[in-house]
């Protein structure tokens, strides 16, 4: 018998942050596809001028490389040195593994 619409046989659904099964089956082709033919695109960067080169690189970098999150930076008064709103337990807990990192 189907079922209903809207219900699935997983009603938890993918747990989240697991990769689509396609995704990562093009993943593997793609590397795979860049690990045959490295030297090929080593000869091909090598032939390329310098900025062209490095703009290849560049683009290339973002698949490779995580991607920096901007931050505001409030020197009045930065994020990261702001106590006021952390419990007792936190600060205790902030001070034992700043010492741990200290003393090792």
């Amino acid at each position: 018998m189907p079922q209903k619409k809207g219900c699935t046989g997983n009603p938890n659904g993918r747990p989240k942050g697991s990769p689509n099964r396609s995704t990562t089956e093009i993943k593997e082709l793609f590397s795979h596809l860049l690990d045959s033919n490295i030297n090929r695109i080593q000869v091909d960067l090598d032939s390329l001028e310098a900025k062209d080169r490095l703009n290849f690189l560049l683009k290339l970098s973002e698949y490779v490389l995580p991607k920096m999150q901007s931050i505001a930076f409030n020197p009045e008064k930065p994020s990261y040195l702001s106590f006021e709103s952390l419990s007792d337990e936190e600060l205790d807990k902030r001070i034992a593994a700043a010492n741990r990192i200290i003393n090792k």
